[in-house]
C-alpha cells in the first residue's frame, strides 16, 4: 500500500518520513 507513495514521492525527505511511518506501523 505504502509502496505506491514511496514510488510515486521522490522527494528524500518525505521519503525517509514514510518510511519511519511505515516501520512504527509494522512495529
Amino acid at each position: 500500500m505504502d509502496m505506491k507513495m514511496l514510488i510515486v514521492i521522490d522527494e528524500p525527505d518525505v521519503q525517509v518520513r514514510l518510511q519511519a511511518n511505515c516501520i512504527v506501523f509494522i512495529r
